[in-house]
């Protein structure tokens, strides 16, 4: 699948290799020195979702047992989930792009029209958002009138606030959230509906 990515991607990924062989080197333990820079040489020469999810499986472990600092793990965690987006979203459009002449001759309004089945009232995910993100969106529909970011610290504890504004951020640019009420730390998010994407 590799070869269907663009240039961008496979620069992204060097950058990260590169990072993870500089943190590397204040890596004691000889083991996990080896196989991070394994990883990090395989996410060149593989450059799939897996070379992706083993390398930020090191990382996390690396920084589990204090070889790394937390915040480099941090910020190579979160450059592995953009690489990994940037995979899932150059695949997708080549699958689009490759089924696209046979989507133009099917109008599937015409087929649901007089359909009597109920939709499901919320936006579904794109693919590369990943199980935190989904885990977010959930817990905002349960809170209809807005979800604060101690609301959010509170429910996913092992994840910084950082994080978890970065996660916000993404869904408020996928349209899967907005901001409600004032801006900073009395404002609030809640998830929107299909129903209100479509109004738009």
């Amino acid at each position: 699948m590799s070869h269907l990515l663009p240039k961008s991607v496979f620069d992204k990924a060097h950058d990260i290799s590169f990072a993870v062989f500089r943190v590397s080197t204040v890596v004691k333990n000889f083991k996990m020195k080896v196989a991070l820079e394994e990883a990090a040489i395989d996410l060149i020469s593989q450059l799939d979702s897996m070379a992706v999810d083993k390398l930020r499986a090191l990382v996390r472990l690396t920084a589990s047992v204090n070889e790394i600092k937390p915040m480099n793990a941090e910020v190579l965690e979160r450059e592995l989930y953009g690489l990994n987006s940037a995979i899932q979203s150059a695949i997708t459009e080549s699958v689009i792009g490759n089924s696209a002449a046979a989507e133009e001759e099917i109008d599937l309004n015409e087929v649901f029209a007089d359909s009597e089945i109920e939709v499901d009232d919320t936006k579904t995910l794109s693919p590369h958002i990943v199980n935190r993100q989904s885990a977010i969106l959930e817990f905002m529909r349960q809170l209809p009138d807005g979800c604060r970011m101690r609301d959010l610290t509170a429910r996913f504890p092992d994840v910084s606030e950082r994080t978890l504004r970065n996660d916000l951020q993404t869904l408020v640019s996928e349209g899967l959230t907005e901001r409600v009420g004032p801006q900073g730390p009395f404002g609030s998010f809640r998830a929107v509906t299909k129903k209100e994407i479509i109004a738009l």
